[in-house]
């Protein structure tokens, strides 16, 4: 396997916004959101280096994700309260 040569923040904005994909793919055929590691979520594969969690009920769901290496975290969700984006690194 190739090394990235994408910097650590920029696999865990794009980590955390390929879980939110997958997770809207797994809500087609299973009818509610997942929760667990996201590599268990259909067409996702994680970057190298990232690690990336979600949390799901039937209704929404949160996606996150952090590096070691990184100077941010990040968290997707598909809920956040009126004027808040969906998706938020700090």
């Amino acid at each position: 396997m190739e090394a990235s040569t994408e910097p650590p923040d920029g696999r865990v904005q794009a980590d955390a916004l390929n879980g939110a994909i997958a997770q809207d793919l797994y809500f087609l055929t299973q009818h509610t959101y997942a929760s667990g590691a996201c590599s268990t979520l259909p067409c996702f594969t994680p970057s190298e280096g990232v690690t990336c969690t979600t949390s799901g009920t039937a209704t929404d769901f949160t996606v996150v994700t952090s590096h070691p290496s990184a100077t941010v975290a990040c968290i997707w969700m598909s809920n956040p309260e009126p004027g808040l984006p969906n998706l938020v690194c700090s």
